[in-house]
């Protein structure tokens, strides 16, 4: 036997209202939560900070997407003769105090470091560089003539140093010039007289698959790509840098360049790729073998009449 439902009483305005009201406490209460807790005072990271008597940097509290974020740098204890890394700890606010979310040191895969000395008042800044829903924080540091910048972020899914990659290799600090939007402007020096009073050629880096590359085509004749392919041609012979390269002349996908080597002039071949610029040929003539003869042509008569000089901004 089948029963019947009862029908539904309709609800009375008293009840409505009273659910209206229940329903917007329990909104303002997630709305608190989310958005609009307090921010954390400032007394509140004395405790995480080391001993007087330790270097380091911190960041500023930094308000973050609904959140508090918090991050202090130290140069990690080494033996002597081994260069120290710099320990990155960073912190988030949760409830009433401050939890470690990780420890990240400035370390490449074999155990090098490319990083400097901590210098207090220098602080660690925040960006948004990678895209991830926590701050990329910018540590930055001194060392002789590079002003270093490791950038930790949680881009990967983990706390790590984000790699910057380019025709080089690997590594996981450069010399940092500054921030523009969403790019990381560092800086190639040519060490021409020396490192400590060299030209600096600006090349910009961007965030994809997990590292930063060079925003600009690694084979364009962007005064970037050219100081890549200059540093490639120093890697080939053996120079201590890409200081022998004084001019350039590029197009249709080819380079020339005149190198000095000890008291003659020298010419280097290039050709262009998508992974950048690979060196074809260096000797005291260019083979015009080695590039279409119209292109080497319009090359030579570029480099001596208008070449791009490694010694000053492109």
């Amino acid at each position: 036997m089948v029963q019947s439902r009862a029908p539904r009483r309709p609800l009375t305005a008293a009840c409505l209202a009273a659910i209206m009201v229940l329903a917007g406490a329990a909104a303002s209460c997630d709305g608190a939560h989310a958005g609009h807790a307090p921010a954390p005072p400032q007394a509140s990271v004395t405790r995480l900070l080391p001993g007087a008597n330790v270097p380091h940097v911190t960041s500023l509290i930094t308000p973050w997407r609904d959140r508090y974020w918090f991050a202090v740098a130290t140069l990690t204890q080494t033996p002597p003769g081994v260069s120290p890394g710099v320990r990155t700890v960073v912190y988030r606010w949760i409830g009433a105090a401050w939890v470690r979310q990780a420890s990240v040191l400035a370390a490449s895969r074999n155990g090098s470091v490319a990083t400097g000395g901590i210098y207090p008042p220098d602080r660690i800044t925040a960006a948004a560089l990678t895209g991830a829903s926590t701050p990329d924080f910018l540590v930055h540091t001194l060392g002789a003539d590079t002003q270093w910048v490791n950038v930790i972020s949680r881009a990967s899914g983990r706390w790590a140093v984000v790699p910057f990659r380019d025709t080089d290799g690997e590594t996981i600090g450069e010399n940092e010039i500054g921030v523009s939007g969403k790019l990381i402007i560092t800086g190639n020096d040519n060490c021409i007289p020396d490192c400590a009073n060299g030209h600096v050629t600006n090349i910009a880096f961007r965030y994809a698959s997990g590292a930063f590359v060079p925003a600009v085509g690694p084979g364009s004749c962007t005064g970037p790509a050219l100081a890549q392919a200059a540093h490639a041609y120093a890697l080939r012979t053996g120079s201590a840098s890409q200081s022998d390269i004084i001019g350039f002349a590029c197009t249709s996908g080819y380079a020339l360049a005149a190198a000095l080597r000890v008291t003659s002039e020298w010419a280097v071949t290039f050709r262009s790729s998508r992974q950048g610029w690979t060196v074809l040929h260096s000797a005291s003539s260019a083979s015009p073998a080695d590039i279409p003869a119209r292109v080497y042509r319009h090359l030579q008569a570029q480099l001596s009449t208008n070449p791009q000089n490694l010694y000053y901004p492109f």
